[in-house]
């Protein structure tokens, strides 16, 4: 394998750890309080980084072999995090209020924020990881396929 294989495989590891923990984490605040990620729509986002982090554990500890088809659940799963991080994030700004000329309302938690960065992180990193794979199983020549 590549020399850059594994510090891909262990990013897209520790960005599936920070997609559960952001999802357990803040969401919206608004002056001193809080809602959590497990309220909003963090129970999918937990779900989705647990099952990635599940598809991955295998790469990194047994190796790479063509035979192994998980290698495409991080870029799925890191790309629908991201949509609904996203989602949810556009429907905490829309909150907002015009009071004297400022708008006043809920902003994006900290868990929100590291959900969407790890998801962003997740994707990049766990496609490079899949491109090696298929790089790997069409021995070292990208095939073309018509």
């Amino acid at each position: 394998m590549p020399a850059h294989f594994r510090p891909n495989l262990i990013a897209a590891a520790l960005s599936c750890a920070g997609i559960m923990i952001g999802s357990i984490g803040p969401w919206t605040s608004f002056l001193a309080l809080e809602r959590t990620g497990i309220s909003e729509c963090g129970v999918i986002t937990l779900v989705l980084g647990i099952s990635a982090a599940f598809a991955l554990t295998p790469l990194l500890w047994r190796g790479v072999t063509p035979e192994v088809k998980n290698h495409y659940i991080g870029p799925l799963v890191g790309i629908a995090v991201l949509i609904v991080a996203v989602g949810n994030a556009a429907c905490i700004l829309q909150r907002g209020t015009e009071i004297a000329g400022r708008i006043i309302g809920p902003s994006v938690g900290w868990g929100l924020w590291l959900v969407m960065i790890s998801a962003m992180v997740l994707s990049i990193t766990s496609s490079t990881v899949a491109h090696m794979i298929r790089v790997q199983a069409s021995d070292g020549f990208p095939r073309v396929q018509w």
